[in-house]
């Protein structure tokens, strides 16, 4: 009797174990960016956009994107809060540009949050690909 049991028990543990661990990934995204711009420290105007985003597959070895790679940016603040199925990811983001021959100044607020299973890599490279996609619709902007 005591060995079915630990047989139910080490079952019930490989399981978790391997969907938490494993390369499968299945989860639902919800992603709020908020932007404010600033001409010589006078806020002019912002705007706010909701993303959602469903993500499933089998990926391995899936390397992190890094923002702080990309010299257009400046990463002031950022957060990671992982429970294997909930995660929660915040970044605030500034950079400055030429608008209309003036220096234009905007800051980026993302926040993220995630249900579902999958590595934490392959959610933080969901979150950084939206936030990627934002600030080059903004510079694209005359």
């Amino acid at each position: 009797m005591i060995l079915k049991k630990r047989k139910i028990f080490l079952t019930f543990i490989g399981t978790i174990l391997f969907l938490f661990y494993s390369p499968f990934t299945y989860f639902e995204a919800h992603t709020n960016i908020e932007s404010q711009n600033k001409l010589n420290e006078i806020n002019i105007n912002g705007f706010t956009e909701k993303n959602e985003t469903h993500k499933k597959g089998i990926y391995w070895n899936e390397k992190e994107i890094s923002l702080k790679n990309d010299r257009r940016i400046k990463v002031n603040k950022s957060s990671v809060l992982n429970f294997g199925v909930y995660s929660k990811i915040t970044k605030e983001i500034s950079f400055e540009r030429i608008v209309n021959n003036q220096l234009t100044k905007t800051i980026l607020k993302a926040e993220s949050k995630i249900w579902g299973l999958g590595k934490l890599s392959v959610k933080k490279n969901n979150f950084n690909n939206i936030i990627k996609k934002k600030i080059d619709e903004i510079y694209s902007e005359k």
